[in-house]
């Protein structure tokens, strides 16, 4: 979101087959990442209201650096990560986000 704040979310996607038919942003938590390099809970105004700390998030973002680490994620450009062996160009609407 900014050079020192990030939003933790996940995406819904609806899939009866093969194919996407819709995709949606879940509400998230954000966070203050400070000089230590530490995460620090910040209230948001669009933080998901449910109550959850979101820990299972937390649990993905620790697989997707490792993921990352083994190569099984690969760096494509600023904000998009595609799996070893997948023809992102499949289906563009599954990776640009454009909406349905």
């Amino acid at each position: 979101m900014s050079r020192d704040t990030v939003c933790v979310f996940e995406y819904g996607i609806h899939h009866p087959g093969l194919r996407i038919k819709e995709i949606g942003r879940f509400p998230g938590l954000h966070y203050r990442i400070n000089n230590g390099g530490e995460w620090e809970r910040i209230t948001h105004e669009d933080d998901c209201a449910c109550g959850s700390d979101h820990v299972e998030n937390f649990c993905l973002l620790g697989r997707v650096e490792i993921s990352l680490k083994d190569g099984w994620l690969n760096y494509v450009e600023p904000g998009l990560y595609v799996q070893q062996g997948i023809e992102r160009t499949s289906d563009p609407r599954a990776t640009w986000g454009e909406p349905y």
